[in-house]
């Protein structure tokens, strides 16, 4: 008995599924930073922001844990720090998608809301990275 495959087709690249890698654009609030370093010097302003970055760094991996975890409630108060932190600093979008996730949180929408989170992290990290251009 003798086993034979087949040798499949060539595979057309256009017949194949679009594999989706989401990306957009960061505001930051530059007139907010150079407020920032205006009012509390140069050295004050750095300490402030690098202060803040690391921070959301931190909350934005807490938010991660909470949303796997089911702690939901958790997740509300993260958000709320993630905001706070954001609307200090002037990441504008960081602080418009932690908006949407606590409507998220608010309607109980849980597939809306591991997609938002999902997109909070990427705009955080992001404006994390940006945020150093602006500086400038």
């Amino acid at each position: 008995m003798s086993c034979e495959f087949p040798i499949p087709p060539p595979i057309d690249a256009a017949a194949l599924p679009t594999r989706l890698c989401p990306a957009e654009g960061v505001r930051i609030d530059r007139e907010l930073l150079a407020r920032l370093h205006a009012e509390k010097g140069e050295a004050a302003a750095e300490e402030l922001v690098c202060g803040a970055v690391g921070r959301m760094e931190d909350l934005l991996s807490r938010a991660a844990r909470d949303y796997c975890e089911g702690r939901l409630g958790d997740l509300a108060q993260t958000n709320g720090e993630i905001s706070g932190i954001a609307l200090r600093i002037g990441l504008i979008s960081v602080a418009q998608v932690a908006a949407a996730v606590t409507d998220c949180l608010a309607r109980g929408d849980t597939t809306a809301l591991g997609a938002t989170l999902s997109r909070l992290t990427r705009v955080g990290d992001r404006s994390m990275f940006d945020i150093w251009d602006a500086r400038s």
